[in-house]
C-alpha cells in the first residue's frame, strides 16, 4: 500500500482513456495521446482572449491581451482547472476512491480539487499549512467545508513523506489508500494541462483573435503552469517568450526544478507519441524574474496593490495580492522601463478565480470549521 501512495505522488500515473466531453486541441493534433492520456472535461475552453484597451492605453501598449482562466469553469475557475482534467481523471481510471492534496490554508489548487473531486463522487483529504491571511483565505476554507472536504493543519508544515502520510492517515482514521495530488497540481500529469492551453492558443492566434505573442506573462508558483506553457510554446513552433513572475518560495521552487518538470512532462510525451518533439532544457536559459516577490508568498507589495487597484478600475478585472497583482506589477514596470516596446505583442495569461460565491457561503457556517482554522477567521 506504501509504494502505491509513492507511485501517485511522484506523479507517474497508469495511462489508460477515460470519457470526455470535448476534444481539446492537443488530442487534435496528437490522436494517439486522446488514447493514452486518462482525461475528464471539468472547464469550457477554450478560455476567451480580449484586448485591454484602456490598460494598454494607460501603459502606452498598442497590442495588449488577456487570456481568462478566471472564466473557465461554473464550479470554480483559475489555473488549476486544466492540470485537474488529466489528475482527477487518472484519479477516476485507477479506481481510487479518495484524492488527498496540500496547499496553503487558502489554497486555491486546494478549493479546486475539493469542489471537482465532489462532483466526480470522489472523497477529498486537505493537508493545509500556515501562510498569512489574504482577501480569498475565508472564502475557500468555506467553500472546502461546504463540498465536504475534509480539512487538517499539516503536521510537518510541508508535503509528507510516504511513511510519514501513511501514519497521519492511519491516526486519524482516513482512507489509507489515497492518491496524492501534489502541491499545485503540479507534476507532470498536470504540466499537460497547460501543454495543452498553448495548442489552445494557438488555434486562437491561427483564427485571429489576437497575433502571435511577443511575450506572456505569468505567475510561477508551483510550476506547473509556467512549465506546460514554456514546453507548449516549443512543441507548437511559437516564438514566444516567456516571462514568469516569481510569486512562491524561490528557494524551493527553482530553476533546477522548473528544467527538471519540464524535461519529466517532454520525455513522457514523446514516449507516448514519439512524433510529440523532445527538447533539452537548462537553467541558464530560462529567466524567473524575481523582483516583484516582495517579503514572502502571500504577502501583498505596494507595486502590487497598485496594480490590483489600477487593472479593477480600468478593465474590471479582479486580481490577487498573492499571484496575479505581482504579476500584473511586472508588466507595468517592464512597461514603463521599455523592456517592452509599445508595437509589442503582449499576452498577460490570467490564473485566477475571483467569484464571490455568496449563495454558497451563505449556507456555511463558520462554527463548522475546525477549531484549529477558527483562528484565520
Amino acid at each position: 500500500m506504501l509504494g502505491r501512495i509513492k507511485l501517485y505522488m511522484m506523479g507517474l500515473g497508469i495511462m489508460g482513456s477515460l470519457q470526455t466531453n470535448a476534444e481539446i486541441q492537443l488530442f487534435k493534433e496528437y490522436p494517439t495521446f486522446k488514447n493514452s492520456l486518462a482525461h475528464t472535461q471539468l472547464g469550457i475552453w477554450p478560455t476567451p482572449i480580449e484586448k485591454l484597451n484602456n490598460f494598454g492605453n494607460y501603459l502606452n501598449l498598442q497590442n495588449l491581451f488577456i487570456k481568462r482562466e478566471d472564466v473557465c469553469a461554473k464550479l470554480f475557475s483559475g489555473n488549476k482547472v486544466r492540470k485537474l482534467e488529466f489528475l482527477l481523471a487518472d484519479v477516476v481510471k485507477n479506481n481510487f476512491k479518495t484524492v488527498i492534496c496540500y496547499g496553503g490554508v487558502a489554497s486555491n489548487n486546494v478549493t479546486a480539487t475539493a469542489i471537482f473531486a465532489h462532483q466526480l463522487g470522489l472523497d477529498c483529504i486537505a493537508l493545509l499549512m500556515d501562510q498569512p491571511l489574504v482577501a480569498n483565505l475565508k472564502r475557500n476554507l468555506m467553500l472546502d467545508q461546504y463540498y465536504g472536504c475534509k480539512i487538517f493543519l499539516c503536521p510537518q508544515n510541508r508535503e509528507l513523506a510516504p511513511d510519514e502520510l501513511q501514519e497521519f492517515l492511519k491516526n486519524n482514521n482516513l482512507d489509507l489508500d489515497p492518491y496524492v495530488i501534489p502541491m499545485g497540481s503540479s507534476n507532470k500529469l498536470g504540466v499537460i494541462g497547460w501543454v495543452n492551453a498553448v495548442f489552445e492558443l494557438k488555434a486562437q492566434i491561427e483564427q485571429g483573435l489576437m497575433p502571435e505573442p511577443d511575450y506572456i506573462y505569468i505567475s510561477y508558483g508551483s510550476m506547473g503552469t509556467t512549465a506546460g506553457i514554456m514546453l507548449g510554446i516549443k512543441a507548437a513552433g511559437l516564438k514566444t517568450k516567456v516571462k514568469p513572475i516569481q510569486v512562491a518560495d524561490p528557494k524551493k521552487y527553482t530553476l533546477e526544478k522548473l528544467c527538471t518538470m519540464i524535461q519529466q512532462t517532454n520525455d513522457f510525451l514523446h514516449e507516448i507519441e514519439p512524433t510529440f518533439p523532445r527538447f533539452s532544457w537548462k537553467p541558464e536559459e530560462i529567466e524567473v524574474i524575481t523582483a516583484f516577490y516582495g517579503h514572502g508568498f502571500g504577502i501583498a507589495t505596494p507595486q502590487g496593490n497598485h496594480a490590483e487597484k489600477l487593472l479593477l478600475e480600468l478593465e474590471k478585472i479582479v486580481l490577487d495580492e498573492s499571484y496575479t497583482a505581482k504579476t500584473i506589477a511586472a508588466l507595468m514596470h517592464d512597461a514603463k522601463n521599455g523592456t517592452i516596446k509599445p508595437s509589442d505583442v503582449v499576452l498577460y495569461w490570467h490564473t485566477y478565480c475571483s467569484d464571490e460565491f455568496n449563495e454558497i457561503l451563505e449556507k456555511v457556517d463558520l462554527r463548522d470549521l475546525p477549531k484549529e482554522f477558527q483562528k484565520y477567521l
